[in-house]
């Protein structure tokens, strides 16, 4: 199996881990004075409008890492592609509105020979 098609199978998942000291609060403990507890991993993500923190087990932070990175990369790779099509759409849309102008001249010319013709017609 190819490198991509693996990065194909993982999980994705938005957010970020990182590590964090903390303190526990108990007046006698250590972290009262200054030497937190850790490194505790969490994933940080928004979530309806705010920020959410969930922890994340040691055995597990690889792993989690790698589908929040999988999934930053195939957000980017949207990205690319979005602004990709956006410029696509515009040449598209130039193109059509320099059509529309050449078949409002191709009218116009027809028109002008009718014109023409019927002048023709009249005057005979």
């Amino acid at each position: 199996m190819s490198a991509t098609n693996s990065e194909n199978l993982l999980p994705k998942m938005p957010g970020a881990v990182c590590a964090q000291m903390v303190r526990c609060g108990k007046p006698a403990c250590k972290c009262a004075r200054g030497e937190l507890h850790g490194p505790y991993f969490y994933r940080f993500v928004w979530e309806r409008g705010k920020q959410r923190k969930r922890y994340v087990r040691q055995a597990d932070v690889e792993q989690i890492r790698a589908a929040c990175a999988a999934y930053k990369n195939e957000a980017r790779i949207r990205r690319r592609q979005r602004k990709s099509d956006k410029i696509s759409i515009r040449a598209l849309l130039a193109d059509i509105a320099e059509l529309e102008k050449m078949i409002a001249q191709l009218n116009r010319g027809k028109q002008d020979e009718k014109a023409k013709e019927e002048n023709q017609i009249a005057s005979h």
